[in-house]
């Protein structure tokens, strides 16, 4: 080809040349305009490709830098930021506040405070947008301490700057700082002004419905929570199939925000008892979290919990053991031994234990929770009022009823100073009481506590 240009005529030669120059620079510049067009959605690794295609640049770089940083791709992002920085030396202001708002984000992730506040204070900007943002970092800094005061101040003066335009990019951060803002009263289970904050989030979305099909998803999950935690079920599960409809038509099915669908689907399903459902969603969670995380990561190990919980409730308890056990060791490899989550899984695999008669094991474990609950000076704690049931258990299966009926007695008194008379347990306490009272043909003691495993405002 080469060869082949150098024979043609001076002229045509160059017109030739300046047509490719041409048909590169429109080519590049479609395919910048396409990636940052996938980024606004959240289509990161479409984003990541496109630049891969693309000469190299400040902005390109920029851009592969934002993909890795959505997609959690953290290995050496932080030196790659820092070279981008320093190359850029704000010889492009815009360049260079992005820069250096990408690292103060990428430190707020990581929960590197006082690093991100020192980055942030360096970045000196007029531009409305990334005033905006850069409040709304400053108000998650404090959120994330929960500072709910200074945090709200925060996050109106970002949604002052915010308000400022109603471009496109503007009325998508300003959802973005709805959807924090309403985080912050989840934090402090005000549900109801958290609800509120989440429509508006999901209002502003619904101003560019095709650029915000993957946010107004996001939305839509999190108000399902929000709906969940009231109590309000069925519209949570509303939510939760169109907020799953919409991920998988932006994502396809192998995808995080899928799995977390599934998870939460389950959970629903759990408490309307449909257990054939809910271990079918929790599978899916955890399938979908296996292949994209590989075994070992705390995605896979809730979602082994999850599992677990439910093949509890359906009284296979080896299939249970199976994933409780491997739950729990994943989770030791990432977190201390006092961590509640570690002792979320104790509590979980006593069940499983104590349906598969290894009492033994069971009671190690009954020991190992309460030995941490006093390392960690918890007097009065459900984990502590749980163990007390399952000792319970244990001693009427070996037939010591005195002592079971002490500590089914010490739990009832910890779950009623914890969450009042008509707790979850109280039914099951009861009947373990009324059981016991039977195999001792204490029949009139029996039927009372029947009659009294019944809720109080039901008597």
């Amino acid at each position: 080809m080469y060869f082949y240009c150098m024979c043609l005529p001076n002229k045509i030669y160059f017109i030739l040349l300046l047509s490719c120059l041409c048909f590169c620079l429109l080519y590049s510049s479609d395919n910048l305009q396409q990636a940052q067009e996938w980024i606004e959605t959240e289509r990161y690794k479409e984003a990541l490709d496109a630049y891969a295609t693309m000469s190299p640049s400040a902005g390109r770089d920029l851009g592969i830098l934002i993909c890795k940083f959505e997609l959690k791709k953290y290995d050496n992002i932080e030196s790659e930021i820092k070279t981008l920085i320093d190359n850029v030396n704000k010889s492009e202001p815009h360049l260079y506040v992005a820069a250096q708002m990408l690292y103060a984000k990428y430190l707020v992730n990581t929960s590197r405070y006082e690093d991100a506040l020192k980055i942030i204070n360096k970045i000196k900007t007029n531009d409305n947008y990334y005033l905006g943002e850069k409040y709304n970092l400053l108000a998650l800094m404090e959120m994330n301490e929960n500072k709910f005061e200074l945090s709200n101040q925060y996050y109106a003066q970002a949604l002052k700057y915010l308000s400022i335009s109603k471009e496109r990019k503007y009325v998508i951060k300003k959802g973005l700082v709805y959807n924090n803002k309403a985080a912050s009263y989840f934090y402090q289970s005000d549900f109801d002004n958290a609800e509120q904050w989440y429509q508006k989030a999901l209002h502003e979305y619904e101003k560019f419905p095709t650029a915000c099909r993957a946010k107004i998803a996001k939305t839509n999950y999190n108000l399902a929570i929000i709906l969940y935690e009231k109590n309000q079920n069925y519209e949570s599960l509303k939510l939760l199939e169109k907020a799953l409809a919409i991920y998988k038509s932006v994502y396809g099915e192998q995808h995080s925000t899928v799995a977390e669908c599934y998870g939460m689907l389950g959970s629903v399903y759990l408490y309307f008892n449909q257990l054939d459902k809910a271990i079918d969603y929790f599978n899916k969670d955890r399938n979908i979290c296996i292949n994209i995380y590989g075994e070992q990561n705390l995605n896979v190990a809730f979602s082994y919990l999850d599992c677990g919980m439910v093949y509890n409730q359906l009284k296979d308890y080896q299939l249970a053991k199976q994933n409780l056990e491997k739950s729990l060791s994943i989770r030791r490899a990432f977190l201390d031994e006092n961590h509640e989550d570690i002792v979320e899984n104790y509590l979980e695999l006593i069940n499983a234990y104590i349906g598969l008669n290894d009492i033994n094991q069971a009671k190690v474990l009954c020991n190992k929770v309460l030995s941490i609950e006093q390392k960690l000076q918890e007097n009065v704690s459900i984990r502590k009022a749980e163990v007390y049931m399952y000792l319970g258990m244990i001693s009427k299966n070996e037939k010591k009823y005195t002592e079971a009926i002490n500590y089914i007695k010490k739990s009832d008194a910890l779950f009623i100073q914890l969450l009042g008379k008509n707790h979850k347990y109280h039914n099951t306490l009861y009947l373990l009481l009324s059981e016991i009272e039977f195999e001792q043909e204490n029949i009139s003691q029996a039927i009372n506590y029947a009659v009294a495993s019944f809720p109080y405002d039901k008597k």
